[in-house]
């Protein structure tokens, strides 16, 4: 295998640890002890949830039926949000001047 492949899972495996430590830091937890539990608890389920056999033609199914419709009605919901949020701020700019 190529170099390119190992900074790639290195990269990932970066980033995902990353993700979790700031999910760990944003929980209201009281001690570094439950932090550090919630962490592992985290962990342990990714490792259980990527050992689910599984095959491409039902993760395809269930992109195609589910996660897509989804992201694309979250997407534009956060898109209207954004372009009302920024015509009104317009609007109101204008009337205080």
């Amino acid at each position: 295998m190529s170099i390119s492949v190992f900074q790639w899972m290195s990269g990932a495996i970066i980033r995902v640890g990353f993700a979790q430590f700031l999910l760990g830091e944003m929980m209201p937890f009281t001690t570094s002890r439950q932090r550090n539990w919630f962490n592992l608890l985290v962990t342990i389920s990714y490792i259980t949830l990527s050992m689910i056999p599984l095959e491409k033609y039902t993760i395809y199914l269930w992109m195609y039926r589910f996660y897509f419709p989804i992201s694309l009605v979250v997407a534009l919901f956060v898109s209207i949000v954004c372009i009302s949020i920024s015509l009104f701020s317009k609007k109101f700019k204008e009337e205080t001047a």
